[in-house]
């Protein structure tokens, strides 16, 4: 089975880890670009983007990754390495620097 998160977001909302921790896991995102998750979520890299509102694209999306497995390959390898690459041990000092 797959694991599946569509969100759309609250746009008020900062660093939004709920979809990092999803790729962490080894789930696929379908998701609205906010200015919290824009930072290390990209659009057919690691997740796939649609416009606030528009569910029949969310919907589009989501039959996209069940149906091609080339496109899941290619979205699970750009999540698991943007998960890598926010992994606590490796930016623990820059985060200590950054509010210290």
């Amino acid at each position: 089975y797959l694991t599946l998160r569509c969100i759309e977001a609250d746009f008020s909302q900062g660093q939004c880890i709920g979809p990092l921790e999803m790729m962490a896991t080894g789930g696929y995102i379908v998701a609205v670009p906010n200015g919290g998750n824009k930072e290390y979520l990209k659009d057919e890299e690691n997740c796939l983007f649609y416009a606030q509102g528009n569910i029949d694209e969310a919907v589009r999306h989501i039959n996209e990754i069940l149906n091609n497995e080339k496109l899941r390959r290619k979205l699970m390898a750009g999540a698991r390495k943007t998960a890598k690459s926010r992994d606590w041990r490796d930016i623990e000092s820059k985060i200590l620097e950054l509010y210290a």
